[in-house]
């Protein structure tokens, strides 16, 4: 028996049918096993982003958490500095 590769000819269709299609099956597997491959890293990286995604969420709540009570410390701070102004004023007035 001639194996298919060791066959020197011009062209695929001058191939012998028993090699074309070992060739097409050769093709054919390559091609699975690359599509196999191109969807297992499409799935890797959606796990990655998913996982991404969840970690930035999580950032997110506390960085929003953080605001709010930045904001209320803002608000207290304005209280605070209201009260010590009318305070002065206060005192100012009196001293005159």
């Amino acid at each position: 028996m001639q194996l298919c590769s060791s066959v020197l000819m011009n062209s695929s269709r001058d191939l012998h049918p028993s090699c074309n299609f070992e060739e097409k099956e050769l093709r054919r597997i390559r091609n699975n096993d690359s599509a196999r491959r191109s969807r297992e890293a499409r799935r890797a990286k959606e796990a990655k982003n998913r996982l991404r995604m969840v970690t930035l969420e999580q950032e997110n709540g506390a960085l929003r958490t953080q605001i709010d009570l930045l904001k209320k410390e803002l608000e207290y701070i304005h209280l605070v500095i209201l009260a010590v102004n009318v305070t002065w004023k206060t005192l100012l007035q009196n001293q005159f």
